[in-house]
């Protein structure tokens, strides 16, 4: 998926932006990513695995990203998230191959609305937010054959009002639908496990104010698909800045 129809605003909105190092970033704050719902910590019916039997190609998988700041934010205006994914079976399979021309193209999208629950955290963005995600699969930056990843960006026309720290606030939430997964045309690889793990998240705010990089857990970053086997270390770590996030959607 290159384009999402209100990237180019978000972009636009977010253009003249910095980007502080993670210094700034507080032992208390952090990221969170769970299937079905934010942490249960929280009061959220969030788990850490999602086990699928393949046998029907209608449904959704939702994984929700969430975050607590490191400090109250005055206006926080966007985000911008990292997620990388590696499966048990090499070349990556291709259900997992849901980049444009892959044989599940389309099958995962991102939102920022929370509108119609659940209702667990905060929603920071009220119905409100604007964005969009790509998918990229091998060669990928580092030439792992079984890996994938995942990017967010998402924003508002004007900035969030006082935004806490110290609770639990909705990000965003990726969905993988079940899409060619029996049958007909089906895309081998369903059955196939994989470890999905938040690797950063990004809380911009207007220039002066100071944005924040966030890149540990809350209570939990890591994942998985039809049950524990794949090594989540695999997973490599390279954080990426606001401007390099931003160039994927001037192509």
């Amino acid at each position: 998926m290159r384009r999402i129809s209100a990237v180019a605003v978000v972009v636009a909105t977010l253009s003249t932006l910095a980007v502080l190092p993670p210094a700034c970033v507080a032992a208390t704050s952090g990221i969170n990513l769970y299937w079905n719902d934010c942490s249960p910590a929280s009061g959220g019916a969030g788990v850490t695995d999602r086990a699928f039997d393949c046998l029907s190609n209608t449904g959704p998988n939702v994984m929700f990203g969430s975050f607590s700041p490191p400090a109250p934010l005055s206006d926080l205006v966007g985000v911008s998230a990292v997620i990388d994914l590696v499966t048990s079976e090499s070349p990556l399979p291709a259900w997992w191959s849901m980049q444009t021309g892959g044989c599940r193209a389309g099958a995962c999208t991102a939102s920022f609305d929370f509108t119609g629950g659940p209702f667990s955290c905060d929603d920071v963005w009220a119905g409100q937010a604007s964005g969009g995600m790509d998918y990229q699969a091998p060669p990928y930056y580092y030439g792992n054959p079984n890996a994938a990843r995942i990017r967010v960006v998402g924003a508002v026309p004007e900035g969030h009002p006082m935004l806490a720290d110290g609770t639990e606030h909705y990000a965003f939430k990726v969905t993988i639908t079940n899409v060619k997964s029996t049958g007909a045309g089906a895309c081998a690889g369903c059955s196939a496990r994989a470890c999905i793990v938040f690797t950063m998240m990004q809380l911009v705010q207007p220039a002066g104010l100071g944005d924040y990089r966030l890149n540990s857990a809350l209570s939990n970053t890591w994942i998985t698909w039809q049950g524990v086997g794949v090594d989540c270390l695999q997973v490599p770590v390279r954080n990426r800045t606001w401007g390099e996030l931003k160039s994927l959607y001037r192509r």
